[in-house]
């Protein structure tokens, strides 16, 4: 395979990507910045870069096409509106705790994260209220996958060195 060519993207290390339904590529970075790009029509510049972060941003994720989530070190999780290329909401962890990692559940705005206070917070960010936690994980949580079509079976890895298996219809 060759190598195709190489995007400047970022003034920091890239810590999350995720391609969207639409297939343009969303970054975040350790500079602070989410920025998207249209790689498939070939533009090596952005076409949006989202700021409002104060913190390292880590994990990333569609909500549904229009709308991305971004989780960050400064214990925020942030709503991006694409059409309107702003912030929509912030949710601050109740635990003050980094969002080191994401879960899009679906596309009602059901997700899950982890961070550095060992817990699984599963949030309903279209509604007021607090995370149900999942408690099991004796160190930080590092990364959060969905193992099944309907989304009710999600895996967590943490530096305990453990990957935990969680049934969401019994939380």
């Amino acid at each position: 395979y060759d190598f195709s060519y190489a995007i400047n993207a970022h003034q920091n290390a890239i810590w999350a990507m995720i391609k969207l339904s639409n297939n343009n590529i969303v970054t975040g970075s350790l500079d602070k910045h989410i920025k998207v790009f249209d790689l498939i029509g070939g533009n090596i510049k952005p076409i949006i870069v989202f700021k409002g972060h104060k913190g390292n941003i880590f994990c990333l994720g569609e909500i549904k096409p229009g709308i991305i989530a971004s989780g960050s070190e400064d214990r925020t999780i942030k709503l991006w509106d694409l059409n309107t290329k702003r912030c929509i909401n912030t949710f601050e962890d109740p635990n003050e705790s980094k969002i080191n990692s994401m879960c899009i559940l679906n596309d009602s705005g059901t997700l899950a994260t982890g961070g550095d206070d060992n817990l699984i917070k599963i949030w309903d960010i279209f509604s007021d209220y607090l995370p149900v936690y999942l408690q099991g994980h004796e160190c930080t949580i590092w990364n959060i996958i969905s193992i099944n079509n309907d989304n009710t079976i999600i895996a967590s890895g943490s530096s305990d060195n453990t990957i935990k298996i969680w049934d969401l219809t019994k939380m």
